[in-house]
């Protein structure tokens, strides 16, 4: 049960740590140097909470452990998506750096500090039954190793966010409540078991909770969902489509920038008959490129699941350009198609 402990352990953190690192992506507008600063913060809370657990390890105190982590995953999720409306923030502008820093302490500390204190009270038991550290480190790397596996997996397969945090969650509280078993701690044992059934219930449901909460940052959505490259979302508001990913704006059907970016190109060849465009297929672009009367265009899209979620929604012309005899819509990373 003590390699049990440290194997589940690792796996939930490594889990928990890639949920909720996806999530602060998109509350940060996917600015990617955001990664550097919540991994630093992850492993400084991973080791105060280390730090701060190494006294009188017990399965009832990792069963307690356990529990808290089950809880804290998916409530630190909820609190990004809701994190610039609780933080006063104007639609569509970062908040203030202060701010900011604020929101990524408070969704990774108690979730970074958990996984520290798990791994220091399994491994601080596992030792007093006569093993040593060094076992402990490699089960519970190989726990990490298979939880890494299984969220690459989860992006692989398009396991949404939010149910992959609630599974998180589930298991961790599965385990205290199996850690618990035949020990007396009768309240722990009830927490553990209305925890298990509360999460059942939520990972029932969280197609509608899912669209709820990407809703409070996209009240006029259609549609979203995660892809291995961000979150999508779309929205119509008097008619006008707007696309998103990370919650930053890609593109609305009612702008100007696809002609600008088209026409000032196409118009520096006297007569463009083959034409490559790497991204920006779904924006408008293709219909004035097609302006041009070119033979052929290649318009290579790397997200192919944010091409089929959009496409349905765009207007009549802009559908209708992504069937053009002329174009050759590509799905594939455009580095290896320029290759």
């Amino acid at each position: 049960m003590n390699a049990f402990s440290l194997l589940l352990a690792g796996s939930v953190s490594l889990v928990g740590q890639v949920v909720l690192l996806r999530e602060i992506h998109v509350a940060f507008y996917g600015v990617e140097l955001i990664y550097l600063i919540a991994l630093g913060a992850w492993l400084l809370f991973s080791a105060l909470g280390a730090l701060s657990g190494g006294k009188h390890p017990s399965p009832g105190r990792i069963a307690f452990f356990f529990l808290l982590f089950a809880l804290s995953t998916p409530l630190g999720a909820v609190f990004l998506r809701a994190s610039r409306i609780l933080f006063g923030g104007v639609p569509g502008a970062f908040l203030p750096f202060s701010r900011q820093m604020a929101a990524l302490a408070i969704s990774l500390a108690p979730v970074a500090a958990l996984s520290g204190l798990l791994f220091r009270s399994a491994a601080g038991l596992y030792a007093e039954r006569g093993r040593t550290l060094a076992g402990a480190y490699g089960i519970e790397s190989a726990g990490a190793l298979a939880g890494g596996l299984l969220a690459a997996a989860c992006l692989r397969w398009g396991v949404q966010n939010f149910p992959l945090a609630l599974g998180c969650g589930l298991i961790s509280a599965a385990a205290a409540l199996l850690l618990l078993r035949g020990r007396g701690l009768l309240p722990r044992r009830s927490a553990a078991a209305l925890s298990t059934a509360l999460l059942l219930a939520l990972l029932w449901q969280w197609a509608p909770l899912d669209r709820a909460m990407t809703a409070w940052n996209h009240p006029d959505l259609l549609t979203a969902r995660d892809t291995p490259y961000g979150r999508v979302a779309v929205s119509r508001h008097s008619g006008q489509i707007s696309v998103f990913s990370n919650d930053a704006l890609v593109f609305e059907t009612e702008g100007t920038e696809a002609e600008v970016f088209s026409h000032l190109a196409a118009l520096q060849h006297a007569a463009p008959r083959r034409i490559l465009l790497l991204g920006g297929a779904l924006d408008g672009t293709l219909r004035e490129l097609l302006r041009h009367r070119p033979e052929r265009i290649d318009a290579v899209e790397i997200d192919r699941t944010q091409v089929a979620l959009v496409r349905p929604h765009l207007p009549a012309p802009l559908r209708d350009a992504l069937s053009h005899p002329a174009v050759h819509l590509i799905l594939a990373d455009p580095r290896r198609f320029l290759k």
